[in-house]
C-alpha cells in the first residue's frame, strides 16, 4: 500500500525512508517554533528521534491514548499555521509515521476544516475518505473523487444532516481566530436558512444554542462573544426559541453587560438585548409585566456611575440614543435606578444625570405616562 502523503507523488513517497521523513518533519517543526514558541515542547515528544521506534501494536491502550492527546493538542496549534510550507512538512511526518488520518481523524478534520477552500484541504480529505469510515460526510460533501475544494454552502448543508460535521464546526468555535470566524459564519448560515421544524432538526438547534451560549461565557474572546450574540438574535428572528431558553440566554447577555470593560462591548450587549426583547417570546413576557419590566435582566450591578461597568453601560446608552431608537432600554434602566434610590440615592441620582437627559426627554415623558397609566389601571380594576 502506498504511504499517505500530501507533498509527494506516490512513487516518490515509496522511495523515502523514515529517517528522511523525520528530518523533513523536524525541519518544518523548527521553522514553526520560530513563529510560535508554544510548539517547542513537541520537539521532545512527537518529533523526538526515539519516537521512530514507536508502534501502536506494541503499546498499551493508556500509552496510545496519551499519544493521541499529544497529537490532538499539536494539531490544534498547527491549524493556525496550516497554509505554511513548514506546517505541511510537519503534517507529512505525522501522516507517514503516526497514520493520523486513521487514528486521529477527528482532530485532523478540525485542523483542516477552516481551510476548506484550498487544494491542500482536498489532498488531506482524500486520505481521510480512504482511511476512516467516520469521515463519510466528506464523500457527501465532495464526492468519491473530490478534485476541487467544496464550497462553504455545501459544507453548511451537509452539517445540517451529518452530525460529525456539525460537531466539528461547533468545536472550531473555541479554536484560533480563523477557525472561530469560519465556525461563526457557518453557524449563522445554518440558523438563517433552516426552519427548525420537526424532530429531525432538534440536534441542530441544540448545537446552535450551545454554540451561542459558549460565546457568552466570561472567558470568550470579543469576536467569539459577538458571534454568539449574533447567533442568538438570528435564532430569535427565526422563531426558534421558547420563552425559558430565551430568558436564560438573555440573562447571559445581561451578565456580560454587567462585566463590560468598554462602551463598545456594552453597546453590543445592549443592542442584542433590545432585539431579543422586541421579538417573541420575550416581547410577550414583557407585555405581561408592563409595569415591572421583569423580562429584562439587571443592566448594571452598581448604580454608581463611577463604577467601570456602569460607566461603560451609561456611555453605551448615550451613544445608542444618538444612533437609533434606544427607548426600550429606558424602562428597565430607570426602574432599576429607581429601586436603588433608598439604598444609594446619591449614586442613583448621578446615574440618571449621566444619561443624555435632553435627548431622552420625550421618551422619558412617554415612559412616565405609561407607568402612571398602568398604576391607575391597577387601582380601578
Amino acid at each position: 500500500m502506498a504511504p499517505p502523503t500530501i507533498l509527494f507523488t506516490a512513487e516518490a513517497a515509496e522511495e523515502q525512508d523514515e529517517t528522511y521523513v523525520h528530518s523533513l518533519g523536524l525541519n518544518g517543526l523548527l521553522e514553526l517554533i520560530g513563529l510560535d514558541p508554544s510548539l517547542a515542547s513537541y520537539e521532545r515528544s512527537l518529533f523526538a528521534e526515539s519516537m521512530l521506534q514507536y508502534s501502536r501494536r506494541m503499546k498499551t491502550d493508556e500509552e496510545n491514548q496519551k499519544l493521541d492527546r499529544t497529537i490532538e493538542g499539536f494539531l490544534g496549534v498547527l491549524s493556525r499555521h496550516f497554509l505554511s510550507h513548514a506546517a505541511q512538512k510537519a503534517l507529512e511526518f505525522l501522516l507517514r509515521h503516526y497514520r493520523i488520518h486513521r487514528h486521529n481523524s477527528a482532530a485532523l478534520v478540525r485542523c483542516i476544516l477552516p481551510f476548506h477552500g484550498t487544494r491542500l484541504f482536498v489532498r488531506v480529505a482524500a486520505l481521510l475518505r480512504g482511511g476512516d469510515e467516520k469521515a463519510g460526510w466528506l464523500r457527501a460533501a465532495g464526492g468519491e473523487r473530490m478534485s476541487v475544494p467544496p464550497p462553504r454552502t455545501l459544507l453548511v448543508q451537509r452539517a445540517a444532516k451529518e452530525v460529525p460535521l456539525l460537531e466539528h464546526l461547533h468545536a472550531l468555535g473555541s479554536a484560533h481566530a480563523v477557525a472561530s470566524s469560519f465556525s461563526a459564519v457557518a453557524m449563522l448560515e445554518m440558523a438563517a436558512e433552516l426552519s427548525f421544524l420537526g424532530g429531525k432538526e432538534a440536534q441542530l438547534l441544540r448545537t446552535l444554542l450551545e454554540h451561542a451560549r459558549q460565546g457568552l461565557t466570561a472567558d470568550a474572546a470579543a469576536e467569539r462573544r459577538l458571534a454568539g450574540m449574533l447567533l442568538l438574535v438570528q435564532l430569535s428572528c427565526r422563531g426558534s426559541l421558547a420563552a425559558e431558553p430565551a430568558r436564560l440566554l438573555a440573562e447571559l447577555v445581561g451578565a456580560r453587560l454587567r462585566q463590560a470593560d468598554s462602551a463598545a462591548e456594552a453597546r453590543d450587549c445592549l443592542q442584542c438585548l433590545i432585539v431579543l426583547h422586541r421579538l417573541p417570546p420575550l416581547a410577550a413576557v414583557a407585555n405581561k409585566n408592563t409595569g415591572a419590566g421583569a423580562a429584562w435582566p439587571p443592566l448594571v450591578t452598581d448604580v454608581d456611575p463611577t463604577d467601570a461597568a456602569t460607566k461603560a453601560t451609561l456611555s453605551a446608552v448615550s451613544d445608542l440614543c444618538t444612533r437609533c431608537d434606544a427607548s426600550a432600554l429606558l424602562r428597565p434602566l430607570l426602574l432599576q435606578l429607581y429601586e436603588a434610590k433608598d439604598a444609594a440615592p446619591d449614586a442613583a441620582a448621578r446615574a440618571v444625570l449621566a444619561l443624555p437627559v435632553r435627548s431622552l426627554a420625550r421618551p422619558v415623558a412617554a415612559l412616565l405616562a405609561s407607568l402612571e397609566a398602568v398604576r391607575l389601571t391597577n387601582l380601578y380594576v
